[in-house]
């Protein structure tokens, strides 16, 4: 019997060291069905190279949909401060600047993800000026939206009356 690679269920780990990318497979795949391991699976993969953007992605998400928000915002602010370095861009969010000429540099666009990821966890949080406040920036660095913060900004509670 061959071996199961990684990528053949999940592509996008495919970048990812063989370790991470096994690592978060197979939290992926527990997910539901046992939280706990997934947890300890997704750590595992951070703790394997903290710069590496995909377990945060990954922590944010499994803490989000446990609603453990409090953890997720944990998480979100440290991917973010590691995609805003990656993407050299300013620690505070809050002193992003646009750069059209950039929308298409991977870093830069992993930096949005995560502001995109702050910005929905401190909606779920309840943090509605956070939230709108991240969006605010997001949506200037991404006037096509390509990063999708319409679909967050769609959830603010005044989003009907804007």
């Amino acid at each position: 019997m061959e071996a199961h690679r990684p990528s053949e269920d999940f592509p996008h780990l495919e970048a990812l060291p063989p370790a991470i990318a096994l690592l978060l497979q197979q939290g992926i795949n527990v997910h539901f069905s046992d939280p706990e391991t997934a947890e300890q699976r997704f750590l595992a993969a951070q703790a394997l190279d903290p710069e590496a953007l995909e377990p945060y992605r990954c922590l944010a998400k499994h803490y989000n949909r446990q609603r453990k928000f409090t953890e997720a915002a944990r998480v979100t602010k440290d991917w973010l401060t590691v995609a805003a370095r990656q993407g050299e861009l300013p620690e505070d969010w809050r002193n992003w600047q646009p750069a059209r000429d950039r929308l298409q540099d991977s870093s830069y666009r992993n930096a949005l993800m995560a502001l995109k990821a702050f910005s929905f966890i401190h909606l779920r949080q309840g943090d509605t000026a956070t939230s709108a406040q991240a969006l605010e920036v997001l949506q200037a660095m991404d006037p096509e939206d390509g990063i999708g913060a319409s679909v967050v900004a769609a959830l603010l509670p005044d989003a009907a009356a804007a």
